[in-house]
């Protein structure tokens, strides 16, 4: 699994692409070292691009997933993923459904303007279309 992520702390944004096959064990690591980064603090809206993931693994580990969100990352932001594949729809729809009851917000979109839209963001679209395309922060898993 590779995600890229970077942290624009002057929008207490943080931004994350994940790509390759989802893997549990891999996400656990880029946890353990983005809450490491010193601008997590200021981190309250995250856009995650998930367009590029294999979702499978994810969805059979929702559980785990949900114990990671509660009890590892436990800061409240809201997250908007990105998504266009169905098996990854279906994973945030599900994810959606268990967290929001747990006071956490999540959207999901298939567009980076209306991802924007929701996070408030909407002139900041060069600038983020061009963070995606080549981050300054890179963790290469495998």
């Amino acid at each position: 699994m590779r995600i890229d992520y970077k942290i624009l702390p002057e929008k207490n944004l943080l931004i994350q692409q994940y790509s390759e096959g989802f893997d549990v064990e891999d996400y656990e690591h880029y946890i353990e070292r983005v809450k490491k980064d010193p601008w997590w603090e200021c981190v309250k809206y995250v856009l995650t691009d998930a367009r590029g993931v294999e979702s499978g693994i994810a969805y059979e580990n929702l559980n785990h997933l949900v114990y990671l969100r509660t009890e590892v990352i436990q800061k409240k932001y809201f997250n908007v993923f990105l998504v266009d594949k169905p098996l990854a729809t279906a994973t945030v729809i599900a994810y959606k459904d268990i967290m929001g009851p747990k006071g956490f917000e999540y959207e999901f979109c298939s567009t980076l303007p209306h991802a924007l839209l929701l996070l408030k963001l909407r002139n900041q679209q060069i600038e983020i279309e061009q963070i995606l395309q080549g981050f300054s922060k890179n963790i290469s898993l495998k």
